[in-house]
């Protein structure tokens, strides 16, 4: 892939928008929302009734005696699902903030859905999936369609298409996201490694010259670390655990896309001063997800063994206690508690590694133009996400209860801290730290705590996250309401929502 500049590659058709778009879809725009009931319609378009600027076929088969070719038909059908798709985007304005959410970037996938239909089609599904609406899947199948049509011709010609690249991994992008918001995660994996392989077949390292004043691939490119880092447990044909491009690779994307954010301020993606500030811990995150991966592998190996081998002699009540003393010494026991210490022994050394590493983690503030009361600012959140991070791993993955002294002090650490960061400008980067704060509260004294920080931060934090995070919390001081269940706050750990986003 040639290092060029793309900025004029991602213009949006001429003219479609000066045109007005009102007057061709006054039934999807009703009082600012998009209108569900309409589009229940869309998945059979003989039955769209008065709708007349939808394709009948039905009703033109019965008034026109004109008989169209099955190329023709096909061609005609195709341009009316491309009308239908331009209509739904064209009034998808107030659903600005859901996609503003996924680091801004509405108007990037919306300018470019105009001028690539993958994106179009792509964008079009997922606006309808929002509602859960099965007309959906016509658009993201013809959007695949496209994609994998783009993909072969970009990967057997020599030529540079960028306009092509960037619109077959914007598309797959969303794709992933649209998996990950309905909690699909074999589907999400499935897409992921479609565009890995596409990247990692173009050329990771080239992409790098298509980032500089280039909003898309730093969207994409930024996202695609999100995703990896904090969400990639394994490849599905084979055993590969944490981020699949090397840790260097992500730490230079976040320098040229902060850069790229800091060279242009109005910028609408990339990576901005925080995550520049925070990397080290953001990367140290995804070790921690990939140690977790490979517990539960590791742990399963050792069940399955015992399930095996162990359980049916140890269970067998028609064996004597003094023969079961005799088991102990067999080759079949021996293996097995070897086999114990070996995975408890590992598993709690790489356990103190991270903490170490958590804990030495210092910020990146040699970021130019930054004032010292930002530094400040930045400084506190990192030092408040490195003991989030530590909570985080003492529950998750050593297991520690949330009654322990230590959780509690740090716990404390957190909520002194997010109370100092509730009125700053970047407060929608609080709610991992909020999330960790509230899952590890276990008095009652403390849950009015944190009730109190949640009433401060929904006065000055406009996100739906925000209410996510809160039911998530409340779920799990449910649980505490039986005693035995303190110890699985590990498990609820594990499960957290796809729209809480760190990144």
């Amino acid at each position: 892939m040639k290092k060029r500049d793309c900025a004029n590659s991602f213009e949006t058709l001429a003219g479609f928008e000066s045109h007005n778009e009102t007057a061709l879809v006054p039934a999807f725009e009703m009082n600012g929302a998009i209108d569900s009931t309409i589009f229940t319609d869309l998945e059979n378009p003989s039955e769209l009734g008065s709708h007349s600027y939808f394709f009948d076929s039905k009703q033109k088969g019965a008034t026109n005696e004109v008989k169209y070719s099955f190329s023709a038909l096909e061609s005609s059908l195709e341009l009316d699902l491309e009308f239908q798709a331009l209509a739904i985007i064209s009034s998808s304005d107030n659903m600005k903030d859901y996609f503003n959410k996924y680091n801004q970037c509405y108007s990037l996938i919306l300018s470019l859905a105009y001028s690539n239909k993958t994106v179009m089609y792509t964008f079009a599904g997922w606006l309808l999936s929002i509602n859960q609406l099965p007309v959906a899947e016509k658009f993201l199948k013809q959007s695949t369609k496209l994609f994998e049509l783009t993909e072969s011709n970009l990967l057997s010609s020599s030529e540079d298409f960028v306009s092509d690249i960037t619109g077959v991994i914007v598309s797959q992008t969303c794709h992933a996201l649209i998996a990950s918001s309905k909690g699909d995660y074999a589907s999400w994996r499935k897409i992921f490694e479609k565009i890995y392989k596409l990247l990692d077949q173009l050329g990771i390292e080239e992409a790098f010259g298509l980032f500089q004043d280039n909003p898309f691939a730093c969207w994409v490119l930024g996202w695609f670390f999100y995703q990896d880092i904090f969400k990639l447990g394994r490849l599905s044909n084979r055993e590969v655990f944490g981020p699949l491009f090397s840790k260097n690779t992500y730490k230079k994307l976040i320098e040229v896309t902060a850069y790229s954010k800091i060279k242009n301020p109005g910028f609408p993606a990339g990576c901005g001063p925080l995550t520049r500030c925070c990397s080290n811990l953001y990367i140290t995150m995804g070790e921690v997800n990939t140690l977790y991966d490979l517990f539960a592998v590791k742990l399963q190996e050792l069940n399955k063994y015992k399930e095996i081998f162990i359980n049916p002699i140890i269970e067998n009540k028609s064996i004597s206690r003094n023969n079961l003393t005799y088991f102990l010494d067999s080759d079949i026991y021996k293996k097995y508690d070897s086999m114990k210490k070996h995975f408890y022994s590992w598993f709690n050394m790489k356990g103190g590694v991270l903490e170490e590493k958590i804990c030495h983690t210092e910020p990146n503030l040699d970021i130019p133009g930054l004032t010292d009361d930002q530094k400040n600012r930045l400084n506190l959140f990192h030092d408040i996400l490195k003991i989030s991070l530590q909570v985080f791993l003492k529950v998750r993955i050593l297991g520690c209860s949330t009654a322990n002294l230590q959780i509690k002090l740090l716990r404390e650490e957190i909520v002194s801290g997010l109370h100092k960061l509730v009125a700053w400008e970047l407060n929608n980067y609080l709610l991992f730290p909020f999330l960790i704060a509230g899952t590890s509260v276990h008095e009652e004294v403390d849950k009015l705590r944190l009730k109190k920080l949640y009433c401060e931060l929904k006065t000055r934090l406009k996100s739906g996250n925000l209410e996510k995070v809160w039911e998530m919390i409340k779920n799990v001081w449910d649980s505490y309401d039986d005693k035995d269940k303190v110890q699985n706050t590990g498990d609820l750990l594990s499960v957290i929502d796809c729209d809480v986003c760190v990144f």
